[in-house]
């Protein structure tokens, strides 16, 4: 695998040089030293973008394309190699002048002696005398007098103070923002429990409305407590009312009785043989009465409704099939004939006795 991506980058690198060579031979570059100096600027690792900069600015000069090359190589910036590569100077000038700028002679400098357009060797002498102070100067720096180490000290020291207090700040800048964020969630956090608050008032706002509920409810069941024992009171006179009625009601019944004397009738006697007969409807409210005080109100309704003996058989047999008092109250209400009434109880009783199995 390595194998093959090394071949396959050896193919891609000649590519490019037969490409680059083939452009610099469309504009007329043709020797040998400039083809040689593109494909050994190729396989350094110029690309073909700084190529054509030579290419375009000296043509013919493949010794000036040689040292505009030293210099993409030592990666100079474009000022430097607009200095060293003046159109002004011929190669042996653009050498010295790349030389020592090499040695850190400063670009000023090299671009004064430049400009004066002297020969090489003269620009060599000058740049060596040049040279020569700065490293004199270099050495003089070395063997400074005491004051300067000490002044150099006190600078470094000022510098360390300063990266102190530099630190110092960072760690107070942290700080400020650890507080801010401190501050941050504080304010979250009382947002909550305002939040809370509200939502406890408003439930204790409900749970009064709740209490004021169930004491109207409390209220409306002693209400109802005094009304059902005024109901009792009031169903047991109608029972005594009722009962009183039943004694009264009698049926007279005579007897007639022959008077005989010596075989002849003389006289007829009648005789009052009268017996106190319930009648059909004062047995069935009689029967209704004798039943729990839950049914009180069932008595009410029928002694108070326009029923005939019947009907009012009918709803006793409904409350002894077990019919609820809702059911029983439907029956009196719709003034049902009996044939109807006694269907309606076989389906409400079936009816009942399936949801009590459920």
């Amino acid at each position: 695998m390595e194998l093959e991506r090394t071949k396959q980058q050896r193919m891609d690198l000649q590519r490019l040089i037969d490409r680059s060579i083939a452009h610099a031979q469309n504009r007329g570059i043709t020797s040998d030293e400039a083809i040689k100096l593109i494909k050994d600027d190729i396989e350094y690792g110029l690309t073909e973008e700084q190529i054509v900069l030579y290419e375009k600015k000296f043509p013919k000069e493949p010794d000036k394309m040689a040292v505009f090359s030293k210099c993409l190589r030592a990666g100079y910036s474009e000022e430097a190699i607009e200095v060293i590569t003046d159109t002004r100077l011929n190669a042996h000038q653009m050498e010295v002048a790349y030389d020592f700028y090499e040695r850190r002679v400063s670009l000023d400098a090299i671009r004064d002696i430049v400009f004066k357009n002297m020969p090489a060797k003269r620009m060599r002498e000058l740049l060596k005398e040049m040279l020569m102070e700065i490293e004199a100067k270099n050495e003089d720096m070395e063997v400074a007098p005491e004051y300067v180490k000490e002044l150099f000290k006190e600078m470094k020291e000022s510098l360390m103070a300063l990266k102190a207090d530099n630190n110092k700040y960072e760690a107070l800048s942290k700080k400020l923002d650890e507080i801010v964020v401190y501050k941050k969630e504080l304010q979250i956090q009382n947002n909550l429990i305002n939040q809370m608050k509200k939502e406890i008032m408003e439930k204790d706002s409900v749970i009064a409305g709740k209490d004021a509920e169930i004491k109207k409810l409390k209220g409306e069941v002693s209400d109802v407590n005094v009304s059902t024992k005024e109901t009792d009171v009031d169903v047991k006179a109608t029972d005594k009312k009722e009962e009183a009625v039943i004694m009264d009601n009698r049926i007279p019944v005579y007897y007639q009785m022959q008077v005989v004397d010596r075989g002849i009738i003389t006289d007829r006697m009648l005789i009052d043989r009268s017996e106190r007969k319930i009648s059909g409807f004062n047995a069935i409210i009689s029967r209704l009465c004798s039943k729990r005080k839950s049914r009180q109100d069932i008595v009410r309704l029928v002694a108070s409704g326009d029923l005939n003996a019947e009907q009012l058989e009918q709803i006793y047999v409904g409350m002894e099939s077990g019919l609820t008092e809702e059911q029983l109250e439907q029956l009196i209400n719709n003034n049902l004939t009996p044939d109807r009434m006694a269907k309606i109880i076989l389906i409400a009783k079936s009816d009942n006795q399936r949801r009590q199995m459920n």
